[in-house]
Protein backbone atom coordinates (compact mmCIF):
# COMPACT_ATOMS: atom_id res chain seq x y z
CA UNK A 1 0.00 0.00 0.00
CA UNK A 2 1.73 3.32 -0.96
CA UNK A 3 -0.05 6.46 0.05
CA UNK A 4 0.44 9.55 -2.38
CA UNK A 5 0.89 13.26 -0.82
CA UNK A 6 -0.73 16.19 -2.30
CA UNK A 7 0.99 19.36 -2.53
CA UNK A 8 3.02 21.79 -3.90
CA UNK A 9 6.80 21.55 -3.88
CA UNK A 10 8.87 24.20 -1.84
CA UNK A 11 10.24 25.35 -5.65
CA UNK A 12 6.67 25.80 -6.69
CA UNK A 13 5.78 27.73 -3.84
CA UNK A 14 8.70 30.14 -3.56
CA UNK A 15 8.11 30.53 -7.71
CA UNK A 16 4.53 31.67 -6.58
CA UNK A 17 5.32 33.74 -3.87
CA UNK A 18 7.83 35.37 -5.67
CA UNK A 19 6.02 36.22 -8.67
CA UNK A 20 3.14 37.84 -6.43
CA UNK A 21 6.01 39.79 -4.74
CA UNK A 22 6.79 41.13 -8.39
CA UNK A 23 3.45 42.12 -8.79
CA UNK A 24 3.45 44.22 -6.15
CA UNK A 25 7.18 45.97 -6.05
CA UNK A 26 6.66 47.24 -9.76
CA UNK A 27 3.34 49.53 -9.19
CA UNK A 28 5.26 51.30 -5.40
CA UNK A 29 7.97 52.01 -7.82
CA UNK A 30 5.95 53.86 -10.32
CA UNK A 31 4.02 55.12 -7.57
CA UNK A 32 7.48 57.05 -6.37
CA UNK A 33 8.27 58.22 -9.80
CA UNK A 34 4.96 60.17 -10.19
CA UNK A 35 5.08 61.33 -6.49
CA UNK A 36 8.38 62.93 -7.45
CA UNK A 37 7.13 64.49 -10.55
CA UNK A 38 4.09 65.85 -8.71
CA UNK A 39 6.29 67.52 -5.80
CA UNK A 40 8.55 68.91 -7.93
CA UNK A 41 5.28 70.48 -10.04
CA UNK A 42 4.05 71.70 -6.69
CA UNK A 43 7.23 73.01 -6.06
CA UNK A 44 7.41 75.30 -9.62
CA UNK A 45 3.60 76.43 -8.75
CA UNK A 46 4.76 77.47 -5.41
CA UNK A 47 8.23 78.94 -6.98
CA UNK A 48 5.42 81.08 -9.55
CA UNK A 49 3.14 82.28 -6.94
CA UNK A 50 5.81 83.62 -4.95
CA UNK A 51 7.65 85.56 -7.47
CA UNK A 52 4.23 86.87 -8.66
CA UNK A 53 3.21 88.10 -5.05
CA UNK A 54 6.63 89.27 -4.25
CA UNK A 55 6.79 91.43 -7.93
CA UNK A 56 3.47 92.86 -6.35
CA UNK A 57 5.08 93.79 -2.80
CA UNK A 58 8.40 95.55 -4.52
CA UNK A 59 6.08 97.09 -7.61
CA UNK A 60 3.29 98.67 -4.96
CA UNK A 61 5.67 99.31 -2.38
CA UNK A 62 8.74 101.85 -1.96
CA UNK A 63 10.60 98.55 -0.91
CA UNK A 64 12.40 96.45 -3.12
CA UNK A 65 11.80 92.33 -2.80
CA UNK A 66 15.02 89.93 -3.61
CA UNK A 67 14.90 86.21 -5.11
CA UNK A 68 18.13 84.43 -3.90
CA UNK A 69 18.42 81.00 -5.72
CA UNK A 70 21.09 78.60 -4.69
CA UNK A 71 22.04 74.65 -4.91
CA UNK A 72 19.80 74.11 -1.96
CA UNK A 73 17.13 76.42 -2.07
CA UNK A 74 15.12 79.22 -3.46
CA UNK A 75 15.31 82.58 -0.71
CA UNK A 76 12.25 84.96 -1.05
CA UNK A 77 13.58 88.45 1.06
CA UNK A 78 11.01 91.41 1.19
CA UNK A 79 12.25 94.09 3.87
CA UNK A 80 14.47 91.37 5.85
CA UNK A 81 10.96 90.23 7.52
CA UNK A 82 9.15 88.46 5.06
CA UNK A 83 10.98 85.43 3.77
CA UNK A 84 9.93 82.12 2.22
CA UNK A 85 12.20 79.28 1.86
CA UNK A 86 11.46 77.14 -0.80
CA UNK A 87 13.26 73.24 -0.67
CA UNK A 88 13.76 71.59 -3.78
CA UNK A 89 12.18 67.99 -3.58
CA UNK A 90 13.54 65.11 -4.21
CA UNK A 91 14.96 64.95 -7.62
CA UNK A 92 14.69 68.81 -8.80
CA UNK A 93 17.71 70.71 -8.75
CA UNK A 94 18.67 74.11 -9.67
CA UNK A 95 20.44 73.64 -13.54
CA UNK A 96 23.15 76.58 -12.86
CA UNK A 97 26.17 76.08 -10.81
CA UNK A 98 26.44 79.76 -9.71
CA UNK A 99 23.05 81.50 -7.48
CA UNK A 100 21.12 83.94 -8.62
CA UNK A 101 20.16 86.72 -7.10
CA UNK A 102 17.21 89.18 -8.77
CA UNK A 103 15.70 92.74 -7.76
CA UNK A 104 12.31 93.74 -7.83
CA UNK A 105 11.95 97.62 -7.37
CA UNK A 106 8.93 99.90 -7.25
CA UNK A 107 7.92 100.95 -10.99
CA UNK A 108 10.52 99.20 -12.51
CA UNK A 109 9.95 95.41 -11.87
CA UNK A 110 12.91 93.49 -12.34
CA UNK A 111 16.49 95.60 -11.77
CA UNK A 112 18.84 93.66 -14.07
CA UNK A 113 19.41 93.03 -17.14
CA UNK A 114 18.19 89.62 -18.91
CA UNK A 115 17.95 86.46 -15.94
CA UNK A 116 17.43 82.92 -16.64
CA UNK A 117 16.72 80.33 -13.86
CA UNK A 118 16.82 76.76 -15.02
CA UNK A 119 15.58 74.07 -12.97
CA UNK A 120 16.09 70.32 -14.06
CA UNK A 121 13.09 67.97 -12.86
CA UNK A 122 13.03 63.89 -12.30
CA UNK A 123 11.78 63.27 -15.77
CA UNK A 124 14.69 65.22 -16.91
CA UNK A 125 13.02 68.06 -18.00
CA UNK A 126 14.38 71.70 -18.05
CA UNK A 127 12.25 74.63 -16.61
CA UNK A 128 13.24 78.06 -17.68
CA UNK A 129 11.85 81.36 -16.61
CA UNK A 130 13.23 84.05 -18.61
CA UNK A 131 13.12 87.82 -16.03
CA UNK A 132 13.95 90.54 -18.41
CA UNK A 133 14.55 94.30 -17.72
CA UNK A 134 11.84 96.41 -16.02
CA UNK A 135 8.80 93.82 -16.88
CA UNK A 136 9.07 92.20 -13.80
CA UNK A 137 7.29 89.28 -15.44
CA UNK A 138 8.76 86.14 -16.78
CA UNK A 139 8.43 83.62 -19.41
CA UNK A 140 8.61 80.12 -18.71
CA UNK A 141 9.79 77.73 -21.41
CA UNK A 142 9.72 73.88 -20.57
CA UNK A 143 12.37 71.66 -22.92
Amino acid sequence: MSKKQSGFTLIEVCVSLFLILLCLVIPIHSMQQAKQEVEAYRFLTEFEKSVKLYHQKAVLTSFPAEIRIDSKQVYFDYRKQEIILLTYPKGTSFAVSDPIALKFTQRTGTSQSTSIIRFLLPSGQKVSYTFKLGRGNYDKNIE
